[in-house]
């Protein structure tokens, strides 16, 4: 009994071994396009969601942007952001400053933005915590 459970452990590591000689693929960046959301902290991953940003035209063509984020702390969460409009991968507009948001205990809030002018293809907004 003992020597068929030898010869069956050896079948099957000479099987899996077998296996090894296949290339290894490398590993590949999950990330194919850059985030438009930044958080600057390892604490605002842990203490908040941010939902996808809802993106649309108003006005003349200008392009707002709401980004919907939730606290999931029991305290009011103060955080600030900057945002800036690009065209073509380039800034236009120029940064705005930091601006102040408080997120309510376990509640949603909306960071809510707008391009002064049209000529806006994309944008991206960093979120720190406010200490």
């Amino acid at each position: 009994m003992k020597a068929l459970a030898l010869v069956l452990l050896a079948a099957t590591l000479a099987t899996g071994m077998a296996g090894c000689t296949d290339p290894i693929p490398g590993q590949q960046d999950a990330i194919v396009t850059y985030p438009q959301v930044h958080l600057a902290s390892h604490w605002l991953e842990t203490w908040t969601r941010v939902q996808p940003p809802v993106v649309h035209r108003v006005g003349s063509g200008q392009l707002e942007v709401a980004v919907p984020i939730r606290n999931l702390t029991d305290e009011p969460l103060s955080v600030d952001y900057q945002y800036r409009f690009l065209r073509g991968g380039a800034e236009v507009e120029g940064r705005s400053g930091w601006q102040n948001y408080v997120i309510p205990p376990r509640g949603m809030g909306q960071i809510t933005f707008t391009s002064m002018t049209q000529a806006i293809d994309d944008f991206d907004v960093e979120i720190r915590y406010r200490q």
